[in-house]
């Protein structure tokens, strides 16, 4: 197992009272046939949602996802919580990456 972290640059912004963070990122390089892809988010606040391409892939209950099938040669994942006053806007506060392992 190997993994890429999605660390900066990550986008913010507030849509409603629902703030929503975002990042590209590309295929994993030398992603074969017997290899599987898993989002992993740490640190997930409970009403948190995650999306890979507009596909919504869960909450905080569940913090690491299956996404070899929605991946695509350029993909964009995004978090999205009710905005409170604890909520950092000027620095993304989660772990993402992305653990390539056995399929």
């Amino acid at each position: 197992m190997h993994s890429i972290h999605l660390r900066h640059p990550w986008q913010c912004e507030s849509v409603g009272d629902v703030i929503v963070w975002s990042r590209k990122f590309n295929w994993p390089a030398e992603l074969d046939a017997s290899e599987a892809v898993q989002l992993v988010v740490e640190k997930l606040p409970a009403l948190a949602r995650v999306t890979l391409n507009d596909s919504e892939l869960g909450t905080a209950s569940s913090v690491r996802f299956d996404v070899t099938s929605l991946l695509a040669s350029h993909n964009s994942v995004t978090i999205s919580l009710a905005g409170d006053d604890s909520i950092p806007t000027e620095r993304f506060p989660y772990e993402v990456r992305l653990d390539i392992v056995a399929a």
